[in-house]
């Protein structure tokens, strides 16, 4: 094989290797790290099929010092803009358990508002019970406001059906 075919064929490769992978990169997902409103830690992966993690440890000198909840899966993620054209994403969650093992639920939004992120906004809610929506009686705790630092950064593919074309109006 002449020296121009093998380099061809290996840049032929490497292209395809770089296409398949963006591709896959290019699912809509949302992710971020920092300290909420409440001065809890936070960190999320969550994809558009419901697969991520979230994992919530409220202040240790807060009204919920003590509290862990953790998600695996997720039942719901809806990727959607906003009405001012900022990225949200809005998910729940069964499959989440607290610092002693009990089930958990989650409905959350958060808001990306650009970089470097001290805009970004979130609403957390967790629930011994089922949660109904964002002003749900039931809710345990409910961390609501601009991220204190950090950042969440939420990732759209346009190819993908049903991608970040909606506008959606509420919680931001």
């Amino acid at each position: 094989m002449s020296m121009v075919r093998k380099f061809g064929t290996t840049t032929l490769l490497a292209a395809a290797l770089v296409v398949a992978g963006a591709s896959f990169a290019w699912a809509d997902m949302g992710s971020g790290t920092g300290q909420t409103p409440l001065s809890a830690a936070l960190g999320f992966t969550i994809h558009d099929d419901g697969s991520g993690n979230l994992n919530y440890v409220g202040d240790s000198q807060g009204p919920f010092s003590g509290f862990h909840g953790t998600c695996n899966s997720f039942a719901t993620t809806n990727f959607k803009v906003s009405h001012q054209g900022f990225p949200i994403l809005k998910t729940t969650s069964s499959d989440c358990t607290d610092q002693d093992g009990v089930q958990l639920y989650l409905w959350a939004q958060f808001t990306d508002k650009g970089e470097p992120g001290t805009k970004d906004r979130l609403c957390i809610q967790w629930s011994y019970t089922p949660i109904s929506g964002v002003n749900d009686p039931t809710v345990y705790i409910k961390d609501n406001g601009v991220i204190q630092n950090g950042n969440i950064q939420i990732h759209d593919n346009p190819d993908e059906p049903g991608h970040m074309s909606g506008i959606m109006i509420g919680v931001e």
